[in-house]
């Protein structure tokens, strides 16, 4: 077993975080929301890889990894660790699509516990003590301010005619028996107010929605903003062998303004039969998916809907 890791007094990730807002490769992972209970503060890389596409970035990694005396170690009392962290572009390879890659090799990372209220210092073996301090005095920064109420603007980057004449495009090559299924995505583009700032944006997400898997990443140029409940896969160790966890999420109803109300919704959204259609089809392209990865028979769905 593992021995326990020491602790660091509490202080609320966010708030220690502010500091680092505007240094390139610091990262944010909160997971403050529902069933979130770790979050982590990665911040002055060894190395680190800025690409425009996924394989150039992953090629370092590998690089990094095979190194010797790189590769960190994995406590099993904590979900973070020092390694390799950033963003890959699915889609970098679309002229204005999106981010690029980005990847750096952190030897110390910052873990919160909200459950247990605790902080810990995770760090390589014999790593240099240079940045440890100033990453202890996230710790004892003043409290920042608080952020500025959104004053930007978000528009639809086509108009809702044109995402509509693309539906019937999609449902008419179902009926052809082209494909069964697909994802029809629209592109949102928006302004920061005078005086607003992307972490103060992820500020305020984090307080009107808190979600279990939130992140900010701040790289030259521009930052990555993310605020998600669902968990696309984690893999982990156990005693019989690696275990794959995906925990797909399609179907949505408002929610009440009482817990009466919310049970209410819950019940309309679990007799939808679109709703229930719609969380099906992730479920089966979820296992799928990771039928070609684990050991055939292995893929289990314990609970649905």
């Amino acid at each position: 077993m593992a021995p326990p890791l020491p602790s660091l007094p509490w202080r609320y990730p966010l708030d220690a975080f502010h500091l680092l807002r505007d240094t390139p490769f610091a990262l944010l992972i909160l997971g403050d929301g529902e069933k979130g209970r770790w979050s982590a503060i990665f911040a002055h890389p060894r190395s680190q890889e800025q690409a425009a596409g996924a394989g150039e970035a992953l090629a370092r990694a590998r690089s990094w990894l095979e190194s010797p005396g790189q590769t960190p170690p994995a406590p099993e009392t904590a979900p973070f660790h020092p390694g390799i962290a950033g963003i890959l572009g699915y889609d970098a390879g679309l002229p204005g699509a999106g981010p690029p890659s980005a990847l750096g090799l952190y030897d110390r990372v910052l873990v919160f516990d909200h459950e247990a209220r605790a902080v810990h210092m995770i760090e390589t073996p014999n790593v240099p003590p240079e940045g440890r301090d100033a990453l202890l005095a996230l710790l004892e920064s003043p409290p920042p301010p608080p952020p500025l109420p959104g004053a930007g603007q978000v528009e639809d980057v086509e108009p809702r005619e044109a995402f509509g004449g693309k539906v019937e495009a999609v449902r008419a090559r179902i009926a052809c028996g082209e494909f069964y299924q697909a994802n029809i995505s629209r592109r949102f583009e928006g302004r920061l107010g005078d005086g607003d700032h992307p972490f103060d944006l992820f500020r305020r997400l984090a307080r009107s929605s808190p979600a279990a898997f939130a992140a900010y990443l701040r790289l030259p140029g521009f930052a990555i903003v993310s605020n998600s409940p669902e968990r696309l896969v984690r893999v982990r160790n156990t005693p019989e062998g690696r275990l794959a966890l995906t925990s797909p999420i399609k179907g949505t109803a408002p929610r009440g303004h009482t817990p009466e109300a919310d049970a209410l919704n819950a019940r309309g959204l679990l007799a939808s039969e679109k709703d229930r259609a719609e969380n099906l089809m992730i479920v089966d392209l979820m296992r799928n998916d990771l039928s070609r990865a684990c050991r055939s028979g292995s893929v289990r769905t314990p609970r649905l809907f």
